[in-house]
């Protein structure tokens, strides 16, 4: 991966990388025992430039072990997944791996915007002036192919859950002491924009916090 300020980014297009980890995961079964197979299995020769970068690749996005060339359960998930559900979530977990995916997405999205504003968007995010003016194109192009795979309305649905919570169920700091063994009893405390929101203890509040949470461990990486 190629640096940029203090963001890594990916030389080949996440697309590229999907179709790597479906070769790995079906063809090899998950696992290069002999490094050899996933070479060829790749249409490389040789152990060069190209092919080390391609897993370099697969590693920051989460699809390949950080020793020897074995799928992860991401990438499992990805290939061959048990629902579309599963699958979409994981895309977008692979994607959010790498940083500067995250910080473009929440500045651009999916505007249409052309490489001289990007450059400058870039330039912004990374303060990094030079490699932004020579690499902006290459990095659009790249971004532009992600924005295929990701699923927004997976973190819209997020958000929108929990702002819904906090108006119907926001409480100030003198309730909460009042309210504190009904907290301990059948209630869930969440700290959410500087406010107390307070839930039901239920299977669905519970299973849809452990999927926020687990998205705001996978951001913190």
């Amino acid at each position: 991966m190629a640096k940029i300020g203090n963001y890594e980014t990916p030389d080949f297009k996440f697309s590229t990388i999907l179709k790597a980890t479906e070769k790995l995961v079906e063809i090899l079964n998950g696992s290069a025992s002999d490094e050899k197979n996933f070479m060829e299995a790749l249409g490389h020769k040789s152990k060069n430039g190209a092919y080390l970068q391609k897993v370099s690749d697969m590693r920051k996005y989460g699809l390949v072990s950080s020793r020897g060339i074995t799928a992860t359960e991401l990438a499992n998930k990805i290939i061959k997944p048990m629902t579309q559900k599963e699958k979409k979530e994981a895309i977008n977990e692979a994607i959010n791996n790498i940083e500067l995916w995250r910080e473009l997405m929440k500045r651009i999205g999916r505007k249409d915007i052309d490489n001289e504003s990007f450059r400058l968007q870039l330039s912004e995010i990374t303060n990094d002036r030079d490699k932004s003016y020579k690499n902006s194109s290459s990095i659009l192009s790249s971004y532009k192919d992600i924005l295929q795979y990701y699923d927004d309305s997976l973190s819209k649905n997020t958000e929108k859950y929990i702002s819904n919570k906090e108006d119907n169920n926001i409480v100030g700091d003198e309730e909460m002491e009042k309210q504190s063994e009904e907290i301990k009893d059948g209630k869930i405390l969440l700290k959410f924009n500087g406010s107390n929101v307070l839930l039901d203890k239920n299977d669905i509040n519970i299973a849809v916090l452990i999927s926020i949470l687990e998205g705001l461990k996978e951001n913190k990486k």
